[in-house]
């Protein structure tokens, strides 16, 4: 796991290449390293295989959890250092994408819906990179004027 600045912690997952077995003193030859991440209701451990291909062609590959996913939402909720996980159940939403795709009437929406609603009034486009860095990098005051468009 890694700290952010606000002290929370991420969740990381590590492909890294397997020194030649002829000769497992040697250092594994590294062509590049990747930082991946996942995309919305997703978690690292998605990319299992694709991390796994890119270490055995010599790539170390880093996928780590973002806020609410994954083992980083477990390791939240075990320090009591944020639910955000089930923040969209509380209120009618889901993250669980087979549950609503099985019966979405159930739901008033999936995490993704509420997601992308949010990412338009904040960012002003369907497509960005992490959400919560950006509303970071904008500051609260940018952001509570935006998100006030919301309310009409």
């Amino acid at each position: 796991a890694f700290k952010t600045k606000d002290g929370f912690e991420h969740w990381i997952n590590r492909w890294v290449p397997d020194a030649d077995p002829s000769n497992p003193e040697a250092e594994p030859q590294i062509k590049a390293v990747i930082i991946f991440n996942h995309g919305l209701a997703e978690h690292s451990l998605r990319y299992d295989r694709f991390g796994s291909i890119l270490s055995e062609n010599g790539y170390v590959f880093n996928a780590f959890d973002m806020r609410g996913h994954g083992k980083t939402a477990e390791i939240s909720v075990e320090k009591g250092t944020g639910d955000f996980g089930k923040l969209a159940d509380k209120n009618g939403f889901t993250c669980d994408m087979k549950a609503y795709k099985a019966n979405p009437e159930n739901f008033k929406g999936s995490v993704a819906d509420v997601a992308g609603v949010l990412r338009v009034f904040v960012t002003g486009r369907t497509q960005s990179a992490d959400l919560y860095a950006i509303m970071q990098v904008m500051g609260p005051q940018r952001v509570k004027k935006r998100l006030s468009m919301i309310k009409g």
